[in-house]
């Protein structure tokens, strides 16, 4: 089987332009543990699109190199074309990942993630948070700035960030509506959510037909400078202790997000031993660099049996192990 993997920021999406360090260090740490990864498989052979200002010195083993100089989606349909599956990943900001899904689609190759349709709802904070409000599903209050027409009380101060953006870039943290409306304008579309104190966490999901399966209960390194926030890392599977409420939520989101297929990571915020959803992302997170370590298992085998196998895991966390992954 011939696999494609495009991971935009090192694969050429940016290309032209410069290469925005932290996000360009987590997807060379995504990148370099799928590979590895998916080496372990056989009969696979692998493609990777590549900014062709990159070398591979860091990858091991056999791996066909598509460089990539400009117009990343033509050249992105253009490399699909001669192989049979691909896993996209790409932010969800301007919708390249969405794009870049439906291109897979249009080809008639197997796309390893989610649909462009769950894709695309998720995208947007405002349309994650109405949609799980409205089927009673814990997330975190979120408005768009643009319709605040009456001040807004909160105790610990807001959150202003992008309706459509990664990590935590553009994410800031305010103490009064003043401030709200100054960051607002370094933002596109903004939304504005309170800011809620408790234990930052992410989820790493598997996903298939309505159901899922955890297979990371992580922590997430959250760090503030000069009222912006940072993303630091993870501590893969650190929170399996509040494992009973994030299988709960995990099952809740799949069932009114279909869509969702593969890998899928959700942000949550924990507080009052209860799991808050913050954001969902339809696409490998960094959390995957260190997840085999810590489950003991290969991630890409389990992924192949929910796509060709057309059946979910079992897992059996108590074997997990927290394993830090730095940014």
């Amino acid at each position: 089987m011939k696999i494609l993997v495009s991971e935009f920021i090192t694969g050429g999406g940016l290309a032209g332009q410069a290469l925005p360090e932290s996000l360009f260090r987590e997807g060379e740490m995504m990148l370099a543990a799928l590979l590895s990864d998916l080496q372990e498989i056989t009969h696979v052979d692998l493609y990777i699109t590549r900014d062709a200002r990159l070398s591979l010195k860091d990858f091991s083993g056999r791996i066909n190199c598509y460089p990539v100089e400009g117009d990343y989606i033509g050249r992105f349909r253009e490399y699909c074309l001669g192989v049979d599956a691909v896993f996209p990943i790409a932010p969800e900001t301007d919708n390249v990942l969405e794009k870049v899904s439906a291109v897979v689609l249009e080809e008639g190759k197997c796309l390893l993630g989610s649909s462009p349709a769950a894709i695309q709802l998720t995208a947007s904070k405002m349309a994650t948070a109405k949609l799980l409000a409205e089927r009673q599903i814990r997330v975190v209050e979120t408005r768009l700035f643009s319709e605040l027409v009456e001040p807004w009380y909160s105790d610990t101060g807001w959150i202003v960030k992008p309706d459509q953006g990664v990590g935590c870039d553009h994410v800031f943290y305010c103490e009064s509506e003043d401030e709200i409306r100054c960051v607002a304008a370094k933002c596109k579309n903004p939304v504005v959510q309170p800011k809620l104190n408790g234990i930052h966490g992410s989820l790493s999901m598997l996903c298939h037909m309505g159901q899922g399966v955890v297979i990371g209960y992580n922590e997430q390194i959250i760090e503030m400078q000069n009222h912006c926030l940072h993303y630091a890392g993870t501590k893969v599977n650190a929170l399996t202790e509040f494992r009973d409420q994030l299988d709960e939520l995990a099952a809740s989101i799949c069932a009114v997000l279909p869509g969702l297929e593969g890998y899928v990571g959700v942000d949550v915020l924990i507080r009052d031993n209860e799991a808050i959803v913050m954001e969902i992302n339809p696409r490998m997170t960094t959390s995957y660099a260190a997840l085999g370590k810590s489950m003991g298992q290969n991630p890409v085998q389990l992924l192949f049996d929910l796509f060709f196998e057309r059946k979910l895991p079992e897992i059996d966390p108590s074997r997990f192990k927290p394993v830090e992954v730095r940014i």
